[in-house]
């Protein structure tokens, strides 16, 4: 999460407030303002990292968080909205808690004073302002979350109308423990006459980061269906003539379905091929160059194939579809660079230029001595033809994008306003053109994309529009549409654990590319580790760095389970009777691959003579299979174990040896034998005897029978 919101949920030291929870006014219409000589200056405590304990006193597991319900409060309307949203992440159920809201009359002066009161960790009590408001939340169960709505007359804010800009909101909840707090900001009046700024955005059109190599047609018809984040790209993209940083791994994606591809992602990448939007394509995966460049690879990454995933191929008549016949596009800016913010060091610029990238887009917090008042997005930086994001809007486009609640959305769409009114003031007389990068962490999950580029269209200073257009609206204005000049790049290099962590994933690439001897068709495996690794280098994973580290840690598991994933499994004794036989070898491969394996053996002792089998075997996709061993005993009786190990065609070692127990009773073939034979001798000679006797009866019987015809 970005700065703007790691003090949602913070708990305030504040003793002399707690104090005085007996005063509440139970109501939603009756406010009682309170001087604010009356407020406490009690120094306030703000851990960030959550709920803590004061004189032994358990703080309660929950949150708060405040935004207004109006993006910009107008100086003619009578009453402001705010609505608040505790989330209870205990186990107690929180009941009749008292909630206070506050002003602070003094306006934010600028960007770095409205980080330094929003986003602190520690502040003061007079900077909650004056009381305007007090209520009772009455219950929110555990493990649930309750809103609740306050609404003031603007009369009770005592601000000056000839005083717009940006002022705190805040609010605090007390209970049992600690009282939390929360801090939004509020636009009032709007901006000072004359303010106009034009506003032109980067929307980039990529994948969640979720997803780690190619969509599936049901991730697809998510998000190409009505309300999924690749049709509210386009969305936006129509509505701003905003700039397309398109991520080729969309389009392929699409592709390579062929005929499998739901309806809706085919018409999706039609609308996308009909705007005349400007775009550019990124690395594939969003891979960073800021990472390859400080790496200092050779060359920057590329997919090798697709085939791995390439349905369309599936017909045997139908010629497997090439990277580039997967990826290509119409795109209308040249090789355009856009690392992950801050992230780029001064000789990255030498990397870039040497792989061709012509342009790039670079944050401008990345950009020594850049000018607080910019009436172009364009510069020098480097040595190299830049476009210049300004670094605070685009930074809190992440909170509107993640949002999960209306609260929050409102908390971070105010937030947005409030840098534009202080960016907007600080340039009076001056029409400002800003370049603003939607975030490419969030925006693949976002179900804000379209409301957020709505919520800066909404601000009655501001036109969204094209790069162009902007340009050509502050040439009407007498701004010449001209660089703002050449610049040095402020080092801000990638930080070490995402340097080392890429580098790792390098390293393992090797060991994948060796492994991939055992499949049948080896570049499958290979090709889709490239994936992989680009996605480990993307700008969807890059911050915050705590994210990176889960993300990397899960990818190496999935290495290790690859490098396992072709194993034998057999491992219980065998018991061998006879001097000759074939033990099975049950060999299982869990990948989506065909595999080809020999199998080799080694006795313990000379108990046993081992025939390995000279032919490969083929293993299907996730399936197990057995390769029978021939043996022969070299003794009647006794123990001997093999060690049994998998090998690619190429003879490349594949997996970890097996050692099978054996014990061998080859004399039990004798007495078998032995056994059979008496029994078969046994069989016969008693079935001779009695067919002797049956005659011998048969005959003395007709005897008699003579005898008596006689008499």
């Amino acid at each position: 999460m970005s700065a703007a919101r790691k003090t949602r949920s913070r708990v305030l030291w504040y003793p002399a407030l707690a104090a005085g929870a007996a005063v509440v006014v139970a109501s939603l219409v009756a406010i009682a303002p309170i001087s604010s000589a009356t407020q406490a200056t009690t120094a306030m405590r703000v851990p960030a990292s959550g709920p803590v304990a004061v004189d032994g006193q358990a703080s309660p597991e929950a949150h708060v968080l405040i935004s207004s319900d109006s993006t910009v409060l107008t100086t003619d309307q009578n009453n402001v909205s705010a609505t608040i949203e505790v989330t209870n992440t205990g186990e107690n159920e929180l009941k009749d808690l008292p909630v206070a809201l506050y002003i602070d009359r003094d306006r934010i002066s600028d960007e770095a004073d409205l980080g330094d009161i929003l986003d602190s960790d520690e502040f003061t009590a007079s900077q909650l302002g004056t009381q305007v408001h007090t209520n009772i939340l009455e219950r929110v169960p555990a493990g649930e979350t309750r809103t609740q709505t306050f609404t003031v007359p603007v009369s009770a804010l005592g601000l000056n109308p000839s005083e717009p800009g940006v002022y705190a909101l805040s609010v605090t909840v007390r209970g049992a423990g600690d009282p939390l707090i929360d801090r939004t900001s509020l636009v009032w009046g709007g901006v000072n006459e004359g303010v106009s700024t034009v506003v032109s955005v980067v929307l980039p059109v990529v994948l969640p980061a979720s997803i780690e190599s190619l969509a599936t047609a049901e991730e697809l018809s998510t998000l190409t269906g009505p309300d999924g984040s690749l049709t509210q790209i386009v969305d936006a993209a129509s509505s701003s003539g905003g700039i397309l940083a398109i991520d080729p791994r969309v389009i392929a994606s699409i592709r390579v379905l062929g005929s499998a591809a739901p309806a809706s992602s085919t018409d999706w990448l039609k609308r996308l091929a009909t705007l005349k939007n400007p775009s550019f394509a990124l690395q594939f995966s969003d891979a960073d160059l800021a990472v390859q460049a400080q790496l200092a690879l050779p060359a920057p990454l590329a997919v090798t194939s697709l085939n791995y995933a390439n349905q369309a191929s599936a017909d045997e008549s139908t010629t497997p579809l090439t990277v580039d016949e997967l990826t290509k596009w119409n795109y209308s800016y040249g090789p355009t660079v856009w690392p992950v913010a801050n992230s780029v060091s001064p000789t990255d610029t030498d990397f870039f230029k040497a792989n061709g990238f012509s342009t790039m887009l670079i944050d401008g917090d990345n950009v020594s001595q850049l000018p607080a008042i910019t009436t172009s997005t364009r510069a020098t930086v480097g040595s190299v033809s830049s476009m210049v994001l300004n670094s605070a809007i685009s930074e809190k486009t992440m909170d509107a994008l993640d949002a999960k609640t209306d609260v929050e959305f409102s908390s971070a769409r105010n937030r947005i306003a409030a840098e534009l009114s202080l960016v907007g003031n600080a340039g009076i007389g001056t029409k400002q053109h800003l370049l603003v990068g939607l975030d490419r962490t969030t925006i693949g999950n976002s179900e804000h994309i379209v409301d957020t580029v709505n919520a800066i269209k909404s601000l009655p200073w501001v036109s969204v529009t094209s790069v162009t257009d902007g340009e050509a609206a502050l040439a009407e204005n007498g701004v010449a549409p001209s660089p703002l000049g050449s610049f040095e790049i402020a080092d801000r290099s990638v930080p070490e654990a995402r340097l080392n962590g890429v580098s790792q994933g390098i390293a393992g690439e090797a060991d994948i590319g060796a492994f991939s001897a055992v499949l049948e068709t080896p570049q499958l495996l290979v090709a889709a580790q490239r994936v992989r690794l680009m996605n480990l280098a993307s700008a969807a994973h890059a911050t915050p760095l705590t994210s990176f580290n889960t993300f990397a840690t899960g990818y190496f598991e999935r290495d290790a389970a690859i490098l396992n994933s072709v194993s034998i499994t057999q491992s219980t004794p065998i018991n061998l009777l006879g001097s000759e036989s074939k033990i099975p070898v049950y060999v299982n491969n869990a990948l989506p691959f065909p595999v080809v394996v020999k199998v080799h053996t080694e006795a313990s002792n000379n108990r046993l003579s081992i025939s390995d089998p000279d032919e490969n075997t083929r293993i299907e996709a996730a399936s197990q299979s057995s390769v029978s061993v021939p043996v022969k005993t070299r003794v009647s009786n006794g123990d001997v174990s093999i060690n049994v190990t998998l090998r690619a065609a190429n003879d490349q070692p594949v997996g970890l040896p097996v050692n099978i127990p054996i014990t061998i009773h080859a004399d039990w073939e004798v007495i078998g034998i032995v056994v059979l034979g008496v029994l078969v001798v046994s069989f016969f000679g008693f079935g001779a005897w009695r067919s002797v006797r049956n005659k011998r009866k048969s005959r003395a019987l007709n005897a008699g029978n003579h005898e008596s015809e006689v008499d």
